[in-house]
């Protein structure tokens, strides 16, 4: 295996290697997106049932309240005549209803219900118990829930923003003898729900509503005093009792101060908000991960107006990320050790071949390699006609060298022919050491007198050297040159050329003798 194509073969492993370990890599980085795709899900699925249980609990008991307290005959009776009275009857009706709803309206308050409203048939408000001072606005335009048990004389239930404040309101019809006389809404805020998933299932939570849905439903003056501007986005309120309970609370303030003062987090979130949909924030935080579960809260009409916040510590997530770190780092490991495993074996190869294929003393390519090339040039004669000459000589009476100089100075001298000889020849001519002090140069695409004009270059260069000044006789050779004959064995070309090297040593030395091959 020569140098380059060991070089090649190790990058093309390498690349292989790396191409496939990328793969892998891809493949597990999309099997952990997948799982906390999956853990997500799951999250998602455990807070809405958390949210439908809560909310399932205050629908019956708003079933009780209404049963027990609203749909009761003096009660709808002073809604009747509100309804077929002039301002003055109706003032005394809003007055009695008051004084009746009083006792009931603080036990319903300790049970985190906000909203007792009575609504007259024609959709205008008659009493607000939550604020008793506002009413006789019409509503029609701004409740579907009113609209609905008014116009459709049926019960329907949802969140929903109104003038004064927001809440998940239970709105029934009311009757009066079968005669529809209005509807009675029963609500609880979103505070109830955070306080309530708070001692329930220990759950840090915060509500955010689109500023659009406010700024559009509210009553001016309400909006500072029941809103301020979340952190998560600008484009939301929070509701000030929840966000006034997060604040009282000291450790749920410092984390979601600490989670919402994530730059890249909120823009994140920013993004997700405008989607519509509930979804799944991770963030890091004190090497603690957190998921931060919005749950899209949609109104009566479907129409999606805020999110509920859960925040929760995702051991899982922390255990899938850690999982992921390990198994790409194993990965990059592995990956490092096959690379310097090839990097090994090319250059194992590359000192094999050394070894091999070179002299040790020169430098230059060995006999082994002259097999090689030499097959390599038959071929192409043989398939494509491309000529090449064959060049073998020796350093005139080298032993005396050695005799009277020394083994030393005689190595010297071969590396210094040797050097000489490849400066003198193409990048494409190959130069090989024999044996001894003798030599073979490859010529390539060269007839033999190209080939005897080459050999005779060399001759001369060798005669005029005089750098070695350690030795005081003259540096000659005696060059052989052929060229290669059609169907003639490797060995049968080698011999042609020694018989012509030791011709030109018996016609005197330093000289060249070129002939063609006998047919």
């Amino acid at each position: 295996m020569t140098n380059n194509s060991a070089r090649n073969r190790s990058i093309i492993m390498a690349v292989l290697i790396t191409i496939i370990l990328s793969f892998f890599g891809l493949y597990l980085y999309k099997d952990y997106k997948s799982n906390l795709h999956e853990n997500n899900n799951a999250l998602l699925e455990k807070y809405n049932e958390e949210y439908s249980t809560i909310i399932s609990g205050y629908r019956m008991l708003s079933q009780v309240y209404y049963d027990e307290i609203v749909n009761d005959e003096e009660v709808l009776k002073l809604l009747y005549e509100a309804n077929k009275s002039d301002e003055g009857v109706k003032s005394e009706a809003r007055n009695q209803l008051i004084e009746l709803m009083d006792e009931p309206y603080s036990r319903m308050k300790d049970n985190n219900f906000r909203q007792l409203h009575f609504v007259l048939s024609d959709s205008t408000s008659f009493l607000r118990m939550h604020k008793i001072d506002s009413y006789g606005d019409d509503l029609s335009d701004v409740r579907e829930t009113v609209r609905i048990a008014n116009e459709e004389q049926r019960y329907v239930e949802g969140f929903e923003e109104g003038r004064v404040l927001n809440g998940y309101r239970f709105e029934y019809p009311l009757f009066y003898n079968d005669e529809h006389i209005g509807c009675v809404e029963i609500s609880v805020s979103y505070l109830s729900v955070i306080e309530l998933m708070d001692k329930s299932f220990n759950t840090p939570t915060q509500f955010i509503i689109k500023k659009e849905v406010v700024e559009s439903k509210v009553w001016e003056e309400q909006i500072g005093e029941n809103y301020k501007i979340s952190r998560v986005s600008d484009d939301y309120y929070y509701d000030s009792s929840c966000s006034d309970y997060i604040d009282s609370t000291e450790k749920y303030f410092n984390l979601f101060a600490m989670i919402n003062d994530d730059k890249d987090l909120r823009y994140e979130t920013g993004e997700l908000l405008k989607e519509d949909t509930s979804f799944v924030s991770t963030v890091k935080v004190n090497n603690i991960y957190y998921a931060i579960v919005f749950k899209n809260i949609k109104n009566v009409a479907g129409e999606s107006v805020g999110y509920l916040e859960f925040y929760n510590e995702d051991d899982e997530a922390q255990r899938l990320y850690s999982s992921i770190v390990l198994k790409l780092l194993l990965l990059s490991v592995l990956w490092a050790v096959i690379l310097l495993g090839i990097l090994g074996f090319y250059l194992l190869n590359k000192e094999i071949e050394q070894i091999s294929y070179h002299d040790k003393l020169t430098g230059i390519y060995n006999r082994n390699r002259l097999y090689e090339f030499l097959e390599r040039d038959i071929q192409l004669k043989e398939r494509y006609n491309q000529d090449f000459s064959f060049i073998i000589f020796d350093i005139d009476h080298f032993k005396l060298v050695n005799d009277t100089n020394g083994h030393l100075i005689g190595d010297k001298v071969l590396k210094e022919i040797a050097k000489l000889v490849q400066s003198s020849i193409r990048t494409t001519d190959i130069l090989f050491r024999f044996g001894g002090d003798e030599f073979v140069i490859l010529l390539s695409n060269t007839n033999l007198d190209e080939g005897a004009v080459v050999a005779e270059k060399i001759r001369k260069k060798v005669e005029d050297y005089e750098h070695m000044k350690e030795i005081n006789q003259k540096i000659t050779i005696s060059i052989g040159v052929t060229e290669y004959k059609p169907n003639e064995k490797v060995q049968e070309l080698l011999n042609r050329a020694d018989k012509l090297l030791y011709k030109a040593k018996e016609q005197g030395r330093n000289r060249v003798i070129a002939e063609k091959a006998k047919s």
